[in-house]
């Protein structure tokens, strides 16, 4: 822990966990960032409690036995007063941030009709407010907002903002906590998911020495999978690099993860370029936060015809030399650097995307729906032999087996063959034409042994219970500040090719040849429902016409049909 923290003291993430020791003891942990975006554990301490007294000397032992934590610029906290004031007093040249996410939920408990005597619609316009100003990128857009929110909010709300949050804006507006040096961090999520860990593998209100042995396992398993990846970095050469010389040379220079944040800038479209930008420095907030050269100064040095690439441009925490020599699985090892020039020539193959449940679906459905309507158009006599058809693949692939399908073609005349005896009985219909396809079973064991083979080990399979650990909602319908999550719309490119064209098949001239369906007298496209009632005259309408979304449980009657049925009279009670 202590070299770790003494190769990158930069930035200091600090928070405690619960209910993890039986004696109800805080487990306070710092965490810091490595030169590749990997978290590395600095200190964790058991506390008797949270107070002033507590936390001050859990500090100061830690600057005591690091001596380097003077060169640490932020700290990462939530809104705890009495943490923060500790931390102010014992590093006062260290700036304080807070979690976004602590920062909008704090705004949302506080916030409340109750606390603050407001009415919802106050309420919500004052969050939105808030929200958008949590996220300004600079004191001159907060001004403004700030100026708005005082035109708006009720006075109990700007007494308690003006109290709690004004003149502390540095600490959490996202664009002032950049200019801090945070490496573009704004919440706590590497502690948030290091304490999932710790509760997935620790039980609640353990034991001391139960506590201490599943820690240091838990440390172990996490050491070994950042000397995996710093092992990675090493043996592992991306196959396609970039033709610009400069990014080439910055990709050596730089770890992956730095590389990717300059990259970005360096092939930014943006034209302009702020005041205080020199080819060596920048006022912007990226290059504040992440000492890394912006496309600020990329578009100066292009003016000036200087040379993109400088390796002083970058803070040397970000360089791979810099990273090789921190890490632990490196301290006994010398790291080879391979030839750049080396070609290797590579077949690609290109990955097909894992289709989701309501995909499968949704274009089952659509093959699905084809078949049908083949099906009824066909003679009743081909008909039913289709249908016990579909009921032979059915009845098949419910047991688990595997169909094959042959078509045969004997003098225009085609026969079929059902290799499955439990899929009833052919005959009846004794005077139809064969069929054009064959239905094999690929399974050579018996039903009934594979049914109760599989029954008996998925008896035997215990399932995890489920874990639960500390993070954040995911999907959740509100906002973290308690507003209402906005629904994309997707535009007319992003949508389904299917949808685009059951618009446009209202318009295609209809052929005398084909038939047409619904109260609009066209041919089928699209969705479709078939009317319950057998001696409808039209049978099959489109979703659209009788304005359906989704097809319904129950029976449907079209519009006709439904004005015929008579009406049902409940009884009086």
């Amino acid at each position: 822990m202590t070299e770790s923290f003494e190769a990158f003291p930069e930035v200091v993430f600090a928070d405690a966990t619960y209910k993890l020791l039986d004696l109800r003891l805080p487990v306070y942990v710092l965490m810091t960032e490595d030169g590749n975006g990997q978290s590395e554990i600095a200190a964790i301490g058991l506390l008797v409690n949270e107070e002033e007294v507590t936390l001050r000397w859990f500090f100061e032992t830690f600057k005591k036995k690091n001596p380097i934590s003077a060169q640490t610029r932020v700290y990462v906290t939530d809104k705890d007063m009495k943490e923060r004031n500790v931390i102010k007093q014992v590093f006062p040249n260290s700036a304080l941030t807070i979690c976004l996410f602590h920062t909008l939920r704090t705004f949302n408990r506080e916030i409340t009709c109750d606390k603050r005597n407001i009415t919802p619609n106050e309420r919500d316009t004052v969050k939105e407010v808030i929200q958008s100003i949590v996220y300004c990128k600079s004191e001159m857009e907060y001004n403004n907002l700030y100026q708005h929110l005082k035109t708006i909010a009720p006075e109990t709300v700007m007494e308690y903002y003006n109290k709690n949050w004004h003149l502390i804006r540095d600490e959490w507006v996202i664009g002032m906590t950049y200019m801090t040096g945070n490496f573009m961090n704004k919440t706590n999520n590497r502690l948030e998911s290091f304490n999932g860990k710790l509760k997935s593998v620790i039980s609640c209100f353990s034991t001391l020495e139960n506590f201490v042995e599943k820690l240091f396992i838990v440390l172990k398993c996490i050491r070994l999978e950042r000397d995996k990846n710093a092992v990675k970095l090493v043996q592992k050469h991306p196959i396609q690099m970039s033709q610009t010389p400069e990014l080439h040379k910055y990709y050596d220079l730089l770890t992956p993860y730095a590389y990717n944040f300059l990259k970005k800038q360096f092939e930014y479209d943006e034209e302009s370029i702020t005041k205080n930008t020199t080819e060596n420095t920048c006022s912007c907030i990226f290059y504040n936060s992440m000492r890394l050269p912006c496309h600020h100064i990329f578009k100066v040095r292009k003016q000036s015809l200087t040379p993109l690439f400088d390796p002083d441009l970058c803070e040397k925490r970000w360089t791979r030399n810099y990273y090789y020599k921190t890490q632990r699985v490196f301290q006994n090892v010398e790291v080879a650097v391979s030839d750049s020039d080396t070609t290797v020539t590579t077949l690609y193959r290109k990955k097909k995307k894992v289709p989701t449940t309501h995909e499968k679906f949704r274009k089952a459905t659509l093959i699905g729906a084809k078949i049908s309507e083949l099906i009824s158009q066909a003679s009743n006599v081909h008909f039913y032999r289709k249908i016990e058809q579909l009921e032979c693949i059915y009845n098949n692939w419910l047991k688990g087996h595997e169909v094959s399908i042959q078509v045969l073609d004997v003098d225009n005349d085609v026969t079929d063959d059902v290799e499955n005896e439990d899929l009833g009985n052919y005959n009846r219909q004794d005077n139809y034409p064969d069929n054009d396809v064959v239905y094999g079973n690929d399974k050579t064991t018996d039903a009934g042994c594979s049914e109760n083979i599989n029954n008996q080990g998925i008896k035997s399979i215990i399932l995890p219970g489920k874990v639960r650990t500390c993070g954040r909602p995911k999907g959740a319908i509100l906002t973290t500040i308690g507003l209402r999550r906005p629904r994309t719309k997707r535009t007319l490119a992003q949508k389904p090719e299917t949808k685009i064209q059951k618009k446009g098949n209202r318009d295609i001239a209809v052929d005398p040849d084909e038939p047409t369906y619904c109260l609009c007298v066209q041919i089928s496209y699209g969705e479709m429902i078939c009317c319950d009632n057998d001696s409808c005259p039209i049978e099959w309408f489109h979703f659209s016409c009788v304005s359906l979304l989704t097809k319904p449980k129950g029976k449907w009657f079209c519009p006709r049909c439904r004005g015929d049925r008579p009406n049902k009279i409940k009884p009086k009670a």
